[in-house]
């Protein structure tokens, strides 16, 4: 079945054959499904959001661990420090 595109290519005296087989080799054929190209670049979509990902769980690990980790040394300290504070100003020791 030829497309309105074909049609027109046809009607200004160009070779039809030669188009189809151009657009075959860029992955789409007229009328039918895309072919590998497309599963290439969902390969392509998936190892660069797996990059992401890995890059996202490196930087959890050098950077907010250790921020995370100081956050709960400091704040046990100042907890420690306010108990102190109230022992011994209620004088319960």
């Amino acid at each position: 079945m030829m497309e309105r595109w074909d049609w027109d290519r046809r009607s200004k005296g160009e070779d039809v054959g030669s188009l189809r087989l151009q657009r075959k080799r860029r992955g789409f054929f007229a009328g039918s499904a895309p072919s590998a190209v497309a599963g290439q670049s969902t390969l392509e979509y998936i190892l660069v959001l797996a990059a992401i990902i890995v890059a996202i769980i490196v930087a959890a690990n050098t950077a907010i661990r250790p921020a995370v980790g100081n956050s709960l040394t400091e704040s046990g300290k100042a907890i420690n420090s306010a108990a102190n504070k109230l022992i011994t100003g209620l004088n319960l020791q």
